[in-house]
């Protein structure tokens, strides 16, 4: 028996095999991939919403992907947005520690 089609004109996938019988999904594997909705990265659930600059050199970015969200190191777990440069120092130098922070207020 030949694989039905997708209809993109591709073969399906298969699902499962059952008492040598084959179930095959409703599509290719390329359509399943491409109908996925993009998953929400874990700072996105913690309800976190990126910042346009640097929270720690204040570099404005021009452009979503120079600000890169880091989750801080310490007892409080949080979040914070920084460039790609500050990034790479604070992956050479250890980590966001407490005593970087200043108050909000």
């Amino acid at each position: 028996m030949e694989r039905p089609l997708c209809k993109c004109g591709n073969n399906r996938e298969v699902n499962y095999k059952k008492n040598d019988k084959t179930y095959y999904r409703k599509k290719c594997h390329k359509c399943n991939v491409a109908g996925k909705k993009p998953t929400k990265k874990d700072w996105e659930l913690a309800g976190y919403s990126k910042k346009d600059y640097c929270e720690k050199c204040g570099f404005k970015a021009r452009h979503p992907e120079q600000i890169k969200v880091i989750k801080t190191k310490g007892a409080l777990r949080s979040y914070k947005s920084v460039c790609l440069n500050c990034d790479m120092d604070l992956s050479l130098s250890g980590g966001w520690s407490a005593g970087d922070l200043t108050p909000d207020f």
